[in-house]
């Protein structure tokens, strides 16, 4: 029987912990541990850790109060201290249902995988669980056996397909699919900056859609919050996913929706500092124009499978900044007017 452990890391998640906590308790799975690390919170997320595990056996969980490094720094440190076959990562303000794990291992022991990966759903409020019935797996249990060039086929379209995409979250992996590998050190977007090397590790991917995993929505969070200047990180990580893949995978279509992901990216960026309507950054667009545009011409965008708002973007850019920023307000107005 797969000894699991389940590595929570949590920072500042004093509202939520408590729930992430008790969703990894109360797994149908008897064989997990848990590795629950605080990465220095200066909130009340280390009471509510005691809180949460005070009538719990000491064998059933290891709490680690750290000073404060980092996501990337935290997971090293849970890397570094694995027990049992395989883990799987539960950030601390997120939630998992009961037969998550149970649901996962079936997967990895049925297909032989490497990897397991199921797809996740957003959540916004304790309300939302309960209203849409969250806390349970789905009836549903399909799973797909693939490689990892599959894998990272699907990874670069821009449509992601269910159970792909780059987080660390939504996974089971077994232990020597990182070996010695680690996140780099003071870096946000941390798991882009990784997956290329995991899936470089790995045979079979096993995807199945018979559990989820529940990631909470939250405006301040790093990935959605207003632009600043750590988000070029993101686009760091991904010029350096690129950059793998065409040394891997040469003149090859992978590499050449790879190149699409990536001008994805500076176009995405671009978006969100014309969203910031701050003049101070407007060198910093000019910078990153030229990226965003691609060196293909500009007639590209009626031919490759690029999302609708894409094409958009780049026309509008291609046309000039003031005209993509009118563009990106006028993006973020109908969306705000659909929700």
């Amino acid at each position: 029987m797969l000894r699991v452990e389940i590595v929570i890391t949590a920072y500042n998640v004093q509202n939520y912990i408590g729930q992430c906590i008790q969703s990894a308790l109360r797994q149908s799975y008897s064989n997990c541990h848990l590795l629950i690390i605080d990465d220095g919170s200066s909130d009340y997320t280390p009471q509510r850790i005691k809180e949460a595990t005070k009538d719990v056996s000491l064998d059933a969980y290891t709490v680690v109060h750290r000073d404060n490094s980092g996501i990337a720094a935290t997971r090293n440190y849970a890397l570094d201290h694995l027990q049992g076959n395989c883990f799987t990562f539960l950030d601390g303000d997120d939630l998992i249902p009961r037969d998550y794990v149970s649901s996962l291992v079936s997967v990895m022991e049925k297909t032989s995988a490497d990897l397991v990966a199921c797809p996740f759903t957003k959540i916004t409020s304790t309300y939302f669980i309960f209203k849409n019935n969250l806390l349970s797996s789905s009836n549903s249990n399909k799973t797909e056996v693939i490689d990892n060039t599959e894998f990272l086929q699907r990874l670069t379209t821009l449509s992601l397909p269910k159970g792909i995409d780059v987080s660390s979250h939504s996974k089971l992996y077994k232990n020597e699919c990182w070996g010695n590998l680690r996140y780099p050190s003071k870096k946000n977007f941390e798991d882009s900056f990784v997956i290329f090397n995991i899936l470089q590790s790995v045979k079979h991917i096993a995807l199945t859609d018979a559990t989820h995993y529940l990631y909470r929505y939250r405006p301040d969070s790093i990935v959605n919050s207003p632009f600043n200047l750590t988000r070029l990180q993101y686009i760091e990580a991904e010029k350096l996913l690129y950059d793998k893949v065409q040394n891997v995978y040469p003149n090859t279509q992978l590499a050449k929706q790879a190149h699409i992901r990536l001008d994805h990216v500076y176009l995405n960026t671009l978006m969100h500092i014309a969203l910031t309507d701050d003049s101070r950054l407007s060198n910093l667009e000019k910078r990153l124009r030229p990226a965003a545009l691609g060196k293909r011409p500009i007639y590209s965008i009626f031919i490759e499978k690029i999302p609708i708002i894409d094409r958009i973007g780049r026309f509008a850019l291609w046309i000039g900044l003031p005209v993509f920023n009118i563009a990106s307000r006028l993006f973020r107005m109908t969306r705000r007017a659909r929700t």
